[in-house]
């Protein structure tokens, strides 16, 4: 499957909260950690790649993510997930395999749904509220119908494009504790 997926940076969530709730479903409030992890034969930093374990109330998922392809604003990319029954065995085989812990993200995330687009505002601890809005589309030729039709949600929500981000919460909090020094040196852990 392919995600596409546009995040921007909000100052008044409670405001765009009132708002989805008017035009959206409201689905449920959960609590979300994410561990990622560096391959040790290739650095995701460099490869636009990821790797992480998602962890909620709602279970635990091993995800990958490849490299983004596209515009300058979204995160379109392709995800593969896979549910976990056993948390503490899949960081052993990980670690067994070589792969190294990079960081952690936890967040608050208030879910919605419109037709196919899953919303959410997110509460990231140590960066700030965000939104998301995203789908999963089968092929190529569907991106960009998508990624209009995602554009357009944001802009009947007030707000702008320049406030979108490209680069991931793992990515903008390692800048924030000073481990990327600008964003030409990571794509996307």
């Amino acid at each position: 499957m392919i995600e596409v997926e546009v995040k921007a940076k909000i100052s008044h969530p409670d405001k765009i909260i009132k708002l989805l709730k008017t035009k959206t479903i409201f689905l449920k409030e959960i609590y979300q950690e994410d561990i990622y992890f560096n391959a040790p034969d290739r650095d995701f930093r460099i490869t636009d790649e990821a790797l992480r374990i998602r962890t909620s109330s709602e279970g635990s998922a091993l995800t990958y993510k490849g490299p983004k392809i596209g515009n300058l604003i979204d995160k379109t990319r392709e995800e593969i997930s896979v549910h976990i029954n056993d948390l503490k065995k899949m960081r052993v085989i990980l670690e067994k395999l070589g792969f190294q812990t990079v960081d952690k993200v936890s967040k608050k995330r208030i879910l919605f749904q419109f037709n196919d687009l899953s919303i959410s505002v997110d509460f990231v601890e140590n960066l700030g509220e965000f939104i998301e809005i995203e789908s999963l589309v089968n092929t190529q030729n569907e991106i960009e119908k998508k990624r209009k039709e995602i554009l357009d949600f944001l802009n009947e929500l007030e707000i702008p494009l320049e406030d979108c981000e490209r680069r991931s919460y793992l990515e903008l909090l390692l800048n924030k504790k000073g481990f990327i020094n600008n964003a030409s040196e990571i794509s996307n852990i």
